[in-house]
Parts: structure tokens; sequence; C-alpha cells
């Protein structure tokens, strides 16, 4: 995924989950969504956010690509 960290059994970049985190939705509407999501996916982006943003990680706007 071009380097982009993603969830481990996945192909889907954490900052996808890190958007739905952002706008409200809990880990649960997350998994209906993404019903193949591993169980421990939403806390291991919730981990990873909060080790790189720190404990404001929600509010802080996520990187944009490079073009």
């Amino acid at each position: 995924m071009s380097g982009d960290p993603v969830v481990k059994g996945t192909r889907i970049p954490a900052e996808t989950f890190l958007s739905y985190l952002r706008a409200g939705y809990s880990p649960q509407a997350i998994f209906e969504h993404y019903p193949s999501l591993p169980v421990d996916g939403i806390e291991a982006v919730i981990r990873s956010a909060e080790k790189t943003y720190g404990a404001a990680w929600k509010s802080r706007a996520l990187p944009t690509a490079a073009r």
C-alpha cells in the first residue's frame, strides 16, 4: 500500500479507520462496514494513533498524501 500503514491482515490503510473514528463512528459501526476486520484492528489503530499523534489524536489533522 505504497508504504502507508495498514491494519494487519488487511490491505486497508489505518488512516481509513482513523477517519471513521474522528468522524464519530463507534468501533461497532466500523466492524459493521468492515466485517473481515480483525477483532483487535481498531484498538491497534488507536494505539498507533496515540503513539504517533499523542493523546489528542482525534483532533489532529491527518497528513495529506504527497503529490
